[in-house]
This record gives structure tokens, sequence and C-alpha cells, in this order.
């Protein structure tokens, strides 16, 4: 899925994150999958993999555009 960054919450060792394309939707990523998760800001239009899960939406990819 692609959408802009519309909110950050750092967890430390993970943040959360919304995107305009699903706002509804909060998704986690461990800081160290790639150097795009440890730098993401809001503006910022991303390109997402994720796994879905009755809680949460675990990102297991993450590139920036």
């Amino acid at each position: 899925i692609k959408g802009t960054v519309t909110k950050i919450r750092d967890l430390g060792s993970t943040i959360e994150f919304m995107i305009d394309t699903m706002p509804n939707a909060y998704f986690s990523c461990d800081i160290n999958i790639s150097l795009v998760a440890r730098f993401l800001s809001v503006g910022e239009y991303v390109t997402i993999v994720y796994n879905e899960y009755p809680t949460y939406n675990l990102v297991v990819d993450i590139k920036n555009e």
C-alpha cells in the first residue's frame, strides 16, 4: 500500500504511524527494519508491505518514494 504519513508515535524501538490512504489504521514498525523507518517523518510518501493482525498491522517492508 502507498500513502503519505499523517501521524507518528515513537515507542522506543518501534514506531506506530498512520497514512492518508488508510486513516483509521495504525501500522507498527521496528525502527531497525530500514533507515526509512528510523527517520520517518510526517508528510513523507511511503510504500509499505505489512501483515494484518486482529489488533495491529505489522510492517515487514517500508520504502520512501
